[in-house]
């Protein structure tokens, strides 16, 4: 056995040139026979499936529910030789959505063509697949706040109707059905600790259906924002008003008036930002000058606005209070001639002289009526004209303001401010 094993290694290697070109022969041989005999041959091509929308589907915010992302293999049958360099990049294979027009689940042709020439047949050309298709929609949502689970500390309130938040609206998209189906949003704001003063606050926010009911996310895209909620936060507190006379002559009887005087309401509720309003005993809504007070005011009652600084809140909600005057249907008005010699100027500049072009100037008189029937203008009632700062003086005629008042100890009635004025002469004085 040896001995066989030994001769046929050595005629095998004596003879191995021959032994190979024989064997390339024969392949040679082989493949020629069988491009002969078997010159069509099946084989496939790997290539993507293409799910581009159409445009009417994109009209009606149409899309897949879900992405498509899948490869067929292109079952091809002809000549070796032609099938052989088929590439993936040489067919165009894409899904039917041609017949598509509303959402649905269907069954659609994928639909292969090649691009290059065909010299060669597509055999699996009945393939199918199934798809959802869904119907999206977008729209943007005002955004109210929730604060019920907001605490403050004992003696604070939340001053509700002035809560902002940012933004103001949210913008959701989806599937159309879920996208309907959001009624409201909310910015829900939770705190760990009760709030001692105002601040910004961060929240969630929360879609919720016509019912009140919350609307899971699941399948809608809401864009992402931090929501900050601004929330105010007052100390309330109720004081008396209070309106102030001013502008009254040393020679008034202030107590003839503010006795009378009575303030409807008589107190506001407010509420401030820090403990300052614990300092105050009374709410001024400021001062009304005595000359402004006719007897129509006397009578009806004189309205005054309720104006706060920036910060405080009106609690109480009133606008407007009236103070009215009390026993005051004894008083009446008059109108009384004042005569030049009854003018007075006052702070002449040095260098010139005054005189009056009027003789006299009428004025009306407000006091209770047994007083103001028994006075005259004569003897009652003086002007004054003051010039204390005036860069406008030349010689020449001009018209200025005068001011009027009672004449008298503890006089009660007082003159009404008007455009009262006197047209004066000025000339320079001679040396």
């Amino acid at each position: 056995m040896r001995e066989f094993v030994s001769k046929f290694g050595r005629s095998f290697l004596t003879n191995l040139k021959t032994i190979v070109f024989a064997l390339i022969l024969a392949v040679i041989v082989w493949l020629a026979i069988s491009f002969q005999l078997f010159p069509n041959v099946h084989d496939t091509v790997s290539v993507g499936v293409s799910s581009d929308l159409t445009v009417s589907m994109l009209d009606r915010n149409l899309k897949l529910a879900e992405d498509f992302d899948e490869v067929i293999d292109v079952a091809v049958f002809g000549k070796r030789y032609d099938i052989g360099r088929l590439r993936p990049n040489d067919f165009l294979v894409f899904l039917d959505f041609s017949d598509i027009t509303e959402p649905g689940v269907y069954e659609v042709e994928v639909v292969i063509k090649p691009l290059v020439e065909e010299k060669f047949e597509v055999t699996n050309t009945a393939i199918m697949k199934t798809i959802s298709v869904i119907q999206t929609d977008e729209k943007s949502l005002n955004l109210d706040v929730n604060i019920k689970d907001v605490k403050v500390k004992e003696g604070l309130i939340i001053d509700e109707s002035n809560i902002t938040v940012n933004p103001v609206t949210v913008k959701i998209w989806g599937e159309k059905s879920l996208v309907d189906s959001v009624n409201e949003a909310q910015v829900v704001v939770l705190t760990k600790e009760p709030l001692s003063e105002s601040g910004k606050l961060e929240g969630d926010l929360v879609l919720l259906d016509k019912y009140g009911d919350p609307v899971h996310n699941d399948g809608l895209f809401v864009e992402e924002r931090v929501f900050t909620v601004n929330v105010s936060v007052f100390k309330p507190k109720t004081l008396p008003l209070d309106v102030e006379i001013v502008n009254i002559p040393a020679n008034f009887n202030k107590k003839s008036l503010t006795d009378k005087m009575r303030i409807i309401p008589e107190e506001l509720t407010i509420g401030v930002p820090s403990d300052s309003v614990d300092n105050r005993d009374k709410w001024s809504l400021g001062t009304v000058s005595l000359g402004d007070i006719t007897l129509r005011d006397l009578q009806d009652g004189l309205t005054i606005e309720v104006n706060l600084p920036d910060g405080y809140i009106n609690m109480s909600g009133d606008t407007e209070v009236k103070v009215v005057f009390d026993g005051v249907y004894d008083y009446g008005f008059v109108r009384l001639s004042v005569p030049r010699n009854n003018f007075t100027t006052i702070n002449i500049p040095s260098g010139l002289t005054v005189d009056y072009i009027n003789n006299k100037v009428d004025v009306w008189v407000v006091g209770p009526s047994d007083v103001i029937q028994s006075m005259t203008g004569a003897t009652d009632v003086f002007g004054t004209i003051n010039l204390a700062g005036r860069t406008d003086l030349y010689p020449g005629v001009m018209p200025i303001r005068a001011k009027f008042t009672i004449a008298g100890t503890d006089v009660t009635a007082w003159v009404i401010e008007d455009e009262y004025e006197i047209t004066i002469s000025i000339k320079e004085k001679e040396e």
